[in-house]
């Protein structure tokens, strides 16, 4: 992790995915 400058554009980008993500696991899980 010595890029920094990526950090924030990442932490949106997995922010985003982990949100999608959240609302489809239950989905699949039934």
């Amino acid at each position: 992790m010595s890029h920094s400058h990526h950090s924030a554009a990442h932490t949106g980008i997995l922010g985003l995915l982990a949100t999608v993500i959240w609302q489809v696991l239950p989905s699949r899980s039934s």
